[in-house]
């Protein structure tokens, strides 16, 4: 089994979520697409208005073989209360996982998708389509979800390489025996 990282690498279709610290919508993903979690330093964050989603395009892949399955990891906190759910966009369809009651301090949450949101099977080329994000809300005034690092990882089985078999030509003796 190997495991392929996409970081986002440019907008999504959607840039919802109402506050940033960081890069200004649309380009929220510059706030969300480090490797080493900044704590902070760049987010984006939610109050209690309601749900807020954004979406962001992934760097392409460039793993090849059987795809099992495809994960969005979040690092996320709240301040008061708050919340938070990942969300794929694969085939025009957009699908959300569970919802998360974050922590007062950074913690990393993660959903795994097995099937694609339009069904069928991962492919290589829905993985360069595919675009993630997160949603999130504030629990209660003054209270706001925050998240500072999403990627995407891709775990798969590689296919294995073609085995070359060489034959070196070696001088036979044939025996016959009469009887």
């Amino acid at each position: 089994m190997a495991t392929e990282i996409l970081r986002p690498n440019a907008p999504g279709d959607e840039s919802n979520i109402p506050e940033e610290v960081g890069a200004a919508s649309p380009n929220h993903y510059q706030n969300v697409d480090e490797a080493s979690p900044d704590e902070g330093a760049t987010e984006i964050s939610a109050g209690p208005e309601g749900w807020f989603r954004d979406l962001y395009q992934l760097e392409n892949s460039t793993g090849s073989g059987l795809i099992s399955s495809v994960s969005v990891w979040f690092r996320c906190r709240r301040d008061g209360g708050g919340y938070a759910k990942p969300c794929l966009k694969s085939g025009g369809v957009i699908s959300e996982g569970s919802t998360r009651s974050l922590m007062a301090s950074w913690a990393s949450y993660a959903y795994q998708w097995i099937e694609p949101p339009e069904g069928g099977s991962w492919t290589w080329a829905k993985i360069d389509a595919l675009q993630a994000g997160v949603v999130l809300i504030g629990f209660d005034a003054s209270e706001y979800a925050h998240c500072t690092q999403l990627y995407v990882t891709i775990d798969y089985t590689p296919i294995a390489p073609p085995v070359v078999l060489s034959l070196r030509p070696r001088s036979l003796r044939l025996t016959v025996q009469r009887r």
